[in-house]
């Protein structure tokens, strides 16, 4: 079964109706967004406003793991083989994990909603900003 797919410079993961879509958000930045039972909807969002283009380097490495790369900070998502849960690490440009936010267990819409604070269908985005210093 193929849980992660690139599309249009986005890593996205798909799991039993559940969606989490992550991608560059700026300068060394990541917006992580998820939905249950449907499409993430541009106009539903919280982060509006406009921010420069950036591409990003992603990766997939089989049915298990995918990264996602902007400038100096890095996603890695991995699926655990026990329920399927989606495990997302961040990582700075020296590969230390990110203080705040070192990981982000997301697994069906209850702790999705849980960790992120959102309500049922689009929760709020996660945005993420390498805290290193230049």
């Amino acid at each position: 079964m193929q849980y992660f797919e690139e599309r249009d410079g986005k890593l996205i993961f798909r799991y039993n109706g559940e969606t989490v879509q992550v991608e560059a958000w700026g300068q060394d930045s990541l917006r992580v967004r998820s939905r249950v039972l449907g499409e993430i909807s541009e106009e539903c969002s919280a982060l509006t406003e406009e921010v420069a283009v950036h591409d990003a380097v992603i990766s997939i490495q089989g049915e298990d793991s995918a990264e996602i790369t902007n400038g100096r900070i890095k996603a890695v998502l991995y699926r655990q083989g026990w329920g399927n849960a989606l495990q997302i690490t961040f990582y700075n440009e020296k590969g230390e994990t990110q203080k705040a936010n070192a990981a982000l267990m997301l697994h069906g819409s209850q702790t999705t909603r849980d960790k992120l604070g959102g309500q049922k269908g689009n929760s709020p985005d996660l945005q993420l900003r390498s805290q290193s210093a230049c």
